[in-house]
């Protein structure tokens, strides 16, 4: 079958992506409202994430109308291989973040994450998920003064 043929029909990526990026960005703005947003001049709680929830729905709603007048965007199938990667490795973030750390937590996210990338190899996986893991307790725990032990258990 010739690649410029139409998909089977049905609801293209651009779509998808654009619907579930303004469906938790809605939520960002309905939580961030119970937190009081305050002013510009006296930010409240909430302010950012009531700010960055309506951008992303703003850039939510230009994905999708995008999607209508891109000549391939709506034929393209979801890459569900890559989205099983990245929730993935957004779950084993969760789930080790309190039971082993925050550096394992984080490497093995990245490590899982990676893999949505078909070109990805295990060198490279690597060298990103010891940085990262590094970078997030310089930032988090050095800078910030966050009580998030890197190794659960050591302190």
């Amino acid at each position: 079958m010739p690649d410029n043929d139409v998909k089977s029909a049905g609801i293209g990526v651009d779509v998808l992506a654009g619907a579930a990026m303004f469906a938790i960005c809605a939520a960002f703005v309905i939580v961030a409202w119970g937190y009081g947003i305050g002013t510009p001049a006296r930010m409240g709680p909430g302010f950012f994430p009531f700010v960055f929830g309506l951008a992303g729905a703003g850039l939510a709603v230009a994905v999708v109308i995008r999607a209508f007048f891109a000549p391939d965007s709506l034929r393209e199938d979801p890459h569900w291989r890559a989205a099983g990667f990245v929730i993935g490795g957004v779950v084993a973030f969760g789930l080790l973040i309190e039971t082993a750390g925050l550096g394992p937590a984080v490497f093995v996210a990245t490590v899982i994450s990676a893999y949505a990338d078909r070109e990805a190899r295990l060198k490279g996986t690597l060298i990103l998920a010891i940085g990262l893991a590094v970078a997030t307790w310089l930032i988090f725990v050095y800078l910030l003064g966050l009580s998030i032990p890197f190794i659960a258990g050591a302190r």
